[in-house]
């Protein structure tokens, strides 16, 4: 199958390839057969990498790794480092950029702050990252889209800028997802809404003019969420009952340990999602 590239102009990298971490866990190899199909559908080659702390670690995992590269027509490496989320993120090649995918065991922010390797690459990474939960099912039917998460802010144009061309590359149609508190109208500000989350302004109206803004050769429609505490969970839930083949969503701070806890929600979603989440830094 031919290469086939999203351009600097359109998602800020060139990517080449699909990079998948493995730490010698089953769960880790999860993210394989995801980014198969995410490799796939983008033409561009696979890559299973592993960093080990000595060598008698890497030597102890060459095997299987070797046995699932071979298995998929995937390239494989091993490296031996003690700093594996700086050695991850400095791997690259000569003709492009290699996208991370790893899977993800994040649940909440504090988990992904203790434990998550996937916060800590966010927080390291300027590029996006591909993250894929344990709702990720092995084998999955295409369902031709892809869900868009936006919440309102001056960042939505951002993701959406990234989110459409991935879109087009995958042939898939794009759906525009907002969470909104249930308020009422504002009284004194009539057409704004005082909520904690969401747009400011009629939630129905704010996705469907995104929507339209983007509609094109790649099809966009929108639709509001609305729920009073759970953004996250509103997320999932929606994702569950109509299940995409790709989430896009943001993550907003600079690099370290903020972008680190925001990134934990991004790992939040992925958790429970039932699609690959690509993750773009903002």
């Amino acid at each position: 199958m031919s290469s086939t590239r999203l351009s600097p102009q359109e998602t800020g990298l060139t990517v080449s390839s699909l990079l998948v971490a493995l730490d010698g866990s089953v769960f880790a190899e999860r993210a394989v057969a995801p980014a198969g199909r995410l490799a796939a559908g983008l033409g561009v080659p696979l890559h299973l990498w592993s960093a080990a702390a000595t060598p008698a670690e890497a030597d102890s995992r060459r095997a299987r790794i070797r046995s699932l590269a071979e298995a998929i027509g995937a390239w494989w490496d091993v490296v031996v480092t003690d700093r594996p989320v700086e050695a991850m993120m400095a791997t690259g090649d000569t003709t492009g950029h290699r996208l991370v995918c790893l899977a993800t065991h994040g649940r909440d922010r504090s988990a992904a702050l203790a434990h998550s390797v996937s916060a800590a690459v966010l927080a390291a990474s300027e590029d996006p990252v591909i993250l894929v939960g344990p709702a990720v099912p092995a084998t999955a039917p295409p369902r031709r889209k892809l869900d868009v998460c936006v919440d309102g802010g001056p960042e939505s144009d951002r993701i959406m800028a990234a989110a459409v061309p991935w879109a087009r590359a995958l042939h898939l149609d794009v759906t525009v997802l907002t969470v909104a508190e249930p308020v009422p109208e504002s009284v004194l500000h009539p057409g704004s809404y005082p909520r904690l989350h969401g747009p400011h302004g009629d939630a129905d109206a704010y996705v469907a003019g995104v929507a339209a803004a983007w509609n094109g050769d790649v099809p966009v429609s929108g639709r509001a969420i609305y729920d009073p505490v759970d953004v996250d969970g509103a997320l999932v839930g929606a994702l569950v009952a109509d299940p995409p083949d790709l989430v896009v969503m943001g993550t907003r701070a600079p690099h370290g340990l903020r972008r680190l806890i925001l990134g934990s929600s991004a790992a939040a979603v992925a958790h429970g999602s039932p699609a690959p989440v690509l993750v773009i830094p903002l």
